[in-house]
């Protein structure tokens, strides 16, 4: 290099700058492809989490039921019945559009439409198994609680399978990656809950300890110095 003349100096340097420069092209493209991919993860995901939605709604209706045993007529009771049934039965056949069947062999064979052969997948079965439940429901029967918490554990097992799905602290955590998320927003978030709780717990003292939220009332005691 100490031999280089003016022109071997110059083609050096345009070495780096065009090495460098692919360097943070390289950088930016990278990154622009992986919002992209989010960004087209998230368009695919809001249907589901819609359709979730309208399921999560479904389980709360179904649920109400089994806190109406004769408090309204039994006719009404009937037709929210028949139309709950209803619904759930549809929510089952659209979350087929995003879960196919999976072809295990033993699941469902040939002689069922194409959408219904093999296992179905775990997503539905808290849908089905609540529609089988609630199936099984008269207007004369008697309120009883382990009904109710059935229908509870159906809403949060689907709650916990659709979550898996969606994997939204992956997305999070890639979304802190690529600088678009912070610890900030997280500490909001906790001090926004912190005070729900100090009010409810201003409502209903030993409210949250009672139902078993023994974290946020540890959380509540700290906050009062307690």
């Amino acid at each position: 290099m100490q031999g280089w003349g003016f022109n071997e100096w110059v083609a050096a340097a345009s070495a780096v700058v065009a090495v460098a420069s692919f360097l943070f092209n390289w950088v930016v493209v990278s990154r622009q492809t992986a919002l992209q991919t989010e960004a087209l993860k998230a368009q695919m995901d809001s249907d589901v989490m819609a359709w979730g939605s309208e399921c999560i709604q479904a389980f709360t209706r179904a649920s109400w039921l089994t806190r109406s045993y004769g408090k309204i007529p039994a006719d009404e009771f009937e037709r929210h019945r028949t139309v709950t049934l209803s619904e759930i039965s549809g929510l089952v056949d659209k979350g087929r559009l995003f879960f196919p069947n999976n072809l295990r062999k033993g699941g469902r064979g040939d002689g069922v439409s194409r959408a219904f052969r093999g296992g179905r997948p775990y997503v539905l079965n808290p849908l089905v198994f609540c529609w089988h439940a609630l199936d099984q429901m008269k207007a004369e029967d008697e309120e009883d609680a382990s009904e109710v918490q059935f229908f509870i554990e159906c809403r949060r097992e689907f709650v916990s399978e659709l979550q898996n799905y969606l994997d939204p602290r992956r997305r999070h955590e890639e979304l802190r990656r690529l600088g678009l998320a912070t610890s900030a927003a997280k500490d909001e978030s906790f001090a926004d809950s912190l005070k729900l709780a100090q009010a409810l717990e201003d409502l209903y003292p030993g409210v949250l300890k009672q139902n078993g939220d023994d974290g946020w009332a540890r959380n509540v005691a700290r906050a009062a110095g307690k």
